[in-house]
């Protein structure tokens, strides 16, 4: 049974909303071991990959549950498909998890220097190429006509997909300094389709993480080029505006624990109970209302303070976050631990 590590941190007044602590707050210092480099909410059961490539199960208050699957290993990445189905990828091989039985089933193979992207709903796996996507089933091809970058059109590892609700797949590059890309894939269509994108295409961040939110699509991007800059895109209809910046320039947060600049955006997660959308960045975990002027800095909420090295150890950046059935909000803390925010405490599994 693994160790938890259960860490009271910042607990702030809930009537202080947008507020920020110019006095530093306790942070915890304990030096963490193993790690996890995925993990997927199905319900209110976590499910993640170690460091080792090992599949584990965890309830939404961090309890090792009991597997009884044998799945080739290492495990390359994990996907919620379905409320108890997990997509497995082990290197070119892809299996289907019952989440309640525990049934493994042979999914399908990738053709080589490929990267799973995602399965939509009519089972077809969709994956990365060197030059745009491929439908696995049909070994169809299809390369992207546009480009919101006039650098770069396409990369053959996208730094984050995600497919919707309505079988559109999302994908999103970064290329630093040379800024990111986004290309949107119809899959019910099967061609890509053009998104309305107002802002200038120097100025496109490159793509962290996406969420959905009812009706429309957020995403999250950032880079650190001397100084960080960061923002929050929304899409409705697949029309884009930027609902909020963060620069040296613009909506930095002067505290004493973080940066005196912009924030780094690393990633963001929608709650569907609260209806608020959270975000993480060296300064810690916010979140705002998802009906409120977001670009109005007054309008996030620091709820969870950084560990004591977040700012600085980029070993310890959450590349993900998710939500739990139960309104846990998990989050995937780079080459080190998974952590789970009940709203008042972190838990960290190891």
């Amino acid at each position: 049974m693994r160790l938890l590590l259960t860490l009271s941190l910042l607990i702030l007044n809930l009537s202080t909303v947008g507020q920020t602590s110019r006095k530093k707050p306790k942070q915890p210092t304990t030096t963490l071991y193993g790690g996890y480099k995925d993990v997927v909410a199905l319900d209110s059961t976590l499910w993640a990959v170690d460091a080792s490539g090992h599949l584990a199960s965890f309830t939404s208050a961090g309890e090792e549950r009991p597997l009884s699957t044998t799945l080739k290993v290492p495990i390359t990445s994990i996907h919620a498909t379905g409320k108890d189905e997990l997509l497995v990828v082990c290197g070119q091989d892809i299996y289907l998890l019952n989440s309640k039985t525990q049934a493994c089933t042979y999914e399908a193979k990738l053709p080589p220097k490929t990267v799973f992207l995602a399965r939509d709903n009519r089972k077809q796996v969709w994956a990365a190429t060197e030059t745009g996507l491929l439908n696995v089933a049909t070994n169809q091809s299809f390369v992207p006509d546009s480009t919101l970058n006039h650098y770069y059109k396409w990369r053959p590892q996208p730094s984050a997909a995600l497919l919707d609700s309505y079988n559109i797949l999302w994908i999103g590059f970064d290329m630093g300094e040379w800024g990111g890309n986004l290309q949107v894939f119809d899959t019910n269509l099967q061609r890509f389709v053009p998104v309305g994108f107002a802002d200038t295409l120097a100025r496109l961040c490159p793509v962290n993480s996406f969420c959905e939110a009812e009706t429309q699509m957020y995403l999250s991007g950032a880079v650190t080029h001397g100084s960080n800059s960061s923002c929050i895109t929304r899409f409705d209809k697949l029309q884009a505006k930027r609902v909020f910046n963060s620069s040296w320039r613009e909506n930095y947060r002067t505290m004493v624990f973080g940066d005196p600049g912009g924030e780094y955006i690393s990633t963001i997660a929608y709650s569907l109970t609260e209806n608020r959308l959270y975000y993480n960045s060296q300064n810690g975990i916010y979140r705002a209302p998802i009906n409120m002027e977001l670009h109005q800095q007054d309008a996030w909420q620091l709820v969870c303070a950084p560990m004591s090295s977040w700012p600085t150890d980029r070993r310890q950046h959450v590349s993900k976050m998710v939500f739990t059935s139960d309104n846990k909000l998990v989050l995937l803390v780079e080459n080190n631990a998974l952590g789970i925010w009940d709203g008042r405490i972190l838990t960290l599994i190891p």
